[in-house]
């Protein structure tokens, strides 16, 4: 089985370590925090990642997996769904191949990846055609740490007003096939500021927070109510979610496990670590 082509992309650029020793030890501190977390559920199916530099929201990405891996019971598959794709963007899916990362090695399930394919219409890919995604990549390592004996499903979904069906798709296809399965949509929230061309509350301390407690916020609530139609219409009209297409196919997703709601586990800005004129929202959120 062929290793993904280029899938280190974004450790070779320093967004998070790309040596096994500093990678591990980064893993181990992020998940510290997540260890403390009071859950209210004894088991999650889903989970909603940032995908930002790990100084960013790494810990953000480690508290939503290490929640969904602290009580689980032994997952057959994680499936982890990201791309920064618009309505008329091609999705695709990773049908072959082994994700290699500096903690160890992810094996495409490619039974499941397959049956996805066939049944979401997502254009399969091999390991060769990769091209490289930090939405993906950068949950690699802390889902290999996380779910060492798991496989992986990894596709990129459009935001289309069918993303979420196309989750509940998923959701059916593991079931036919006996997988157990969790499903992680990778997303950052708004994008504000002059790199972003997007800046209608001003600039400084006021549009901080209004990025905060409006965009932003409206941007968990769809989440945490599961509501992917309305995600990906008002993501579009407001700029709360560069990737609704993953997000609403991971609330069809928690849909079609029966799930009602999600729960927030910690939301952040790239303000909050570095202050700036242009910085991005990140949030964690299990269900």
């Amino acid at each position: 089985m062929d290793a993904v082509k280029r899938g280190d992309y974004f450790a070779k650029q320093g967004w998070y370590p790309a040596q096994d020793e500093a990678c591990g030890w980064q893993i181990q501190k992020f998940l510290e925090a997540a260890a403390t977390l009071e859950l209210p559920l004894d088991r999650f199916r889903c989970g909603i990642v940032p995908h930002a530099g790990w100084m960013f929201s790494g810990e953000l990405a480690a508290l939503t997996i290490g929640a969904l891996a602290r009580h689980a019971v032994e997952v057959d598959t994680v499936v982890l769904l990201g791309g920064h794709l618009g309505p008329g963007s091609p999705s695709w899916i990773l049908t072959d191949g082994r994700w290699p990362t500096p903690v160890g090695t992810l094996e495409v399930d490619r039974e499941l990846a397959q049956v996805v394919a066939r049944e979401t219409g997502w254009a399969s890919m091999g390991p060769a055609d990769y091209q490289p995604d930090n939405t993906i990549e950068l949950q690699m390592p802390i889902l290999r740490h996380c779910f060492p004996d798991s496989r992986l499903v990894a596709a990129g979904v459009p935001a289309t007003p069918d993303s979420g069906k196309a989750g509940e798709a998923v959701v059916r296809a593991a079931a036919v096939l006996g997988r157990d399965v969790v499903v992680i949509g990778s997303t950052d929230l708004t994008h504000y500021g002059p790199n972003y061309g997007f800046s209608p509350a001003g600039s400084g301390e006021d549009a901080v927070r209004w990025v905060k407690q409006e965009n932003d916020a409206r941007a968990v609530e769809l989440m945490v109510s599961l509501d992917p139609e309305t995600l990906v219409r008002e993501a579009l009209e407001k700029h709360f979610c560069c990737c609704p297409g993953s997000t609403a196919a991971t609330l069809g997703a928690a849909r079609a496990f029966g799930l009602t709601k999600g729960h927030v586990l910690s939301t952040r800005t790239s303000y909050d670590v570095r202050p700036a004129d242009s910085f991005v929202g990140y949030a964690a959120v299990v269900f």
